[in-house]
């Protein structure tokens, strides 16, 4: 990204831009890392609790989900069909967006948060079943949110901004998932507590 983004004149907002232009993968994993822990921290206070491993949790996922999302935008942008050509090709970007990007990151997520929320004997394995049982639901809700969002991503947001774009985005679905991963987890704990 070497030519100037419209808007760097702009204080804070040029601010951005003019770091994002500089170091864009470490800007995107920043921002990403920043909306993941804005959407927990919500969940956690709206929940009344403190759990800061799984502060910590959504902040590394954050800081990792900005390196491939950045250049899934610039393979999509690159090698996918033009949105703006045809109705057909705005409907397959939005296909190829949803089953090649949304469906895995949101297996590999519920994976991954499982996992690290997980006592010592879990296995990566166990965390695997876990995802696969609750993905289901959040595949649902999933793909009424993001092709949704992706309309306006691929028709207006300018590819350097799609990363940013989807980290607004990805703040509130954040919050559905920390609400339905915790939820999901606090039933296995009462269910424990009922059969004791």
């Amino acid at each position: 990204m070497s030519n100037a983004l419209p808007g760097e004149n702009i204080p804070i907002w040029g601010s951005y831009l003019r770091a994002l232009r500089a170091a864009p993968i470490l800007v995107k994993s920043l921002t990403s890392s920043a909306a993941m822990a804005t959407a927990e921290y919500i969940s956690q206070k709206s929940a009344g609790i403190e759990d800061k491993k799984r502060m910590k949790t959504f902040i590394m996922w954050g800081l990792f989900l900005g390196i491939p999302n950045h250049f899934w935008q610039q393979i999509i942008a690159t090698y996918g069909p033009d949105p703006l050509k045809s109705i057909w090709n705005f409907l397959a970007i939005l296909a190829i967006d949803h089953i090649c990007w949304k469906v895995p990151i949101l297996y590999i997520f519920v994976t991954y948060v499982t996992y690290r929320q997980s006592g010592k004997n879990a296995t990566i394995a166990d965390a695997w079943e876990h995802s696969k049982k609750i993905n289901p639901s959040m595949q649902k809700a999933s793909v009424v949110v993001w092709p949704t969002a992706q309309v306006l991503n691929f028709l207006i947001v300018p590819l350097p901004l799609r990363t940013l774009y989807m980290n607004v985005t990805l703040l509130f679905w954040t919050l559905y998932l920390a609400f339905k991963t915790r939820g999901t987890r606090n039933k296995k704990l009462n269910d424990k507590k009922k059969q004791k």
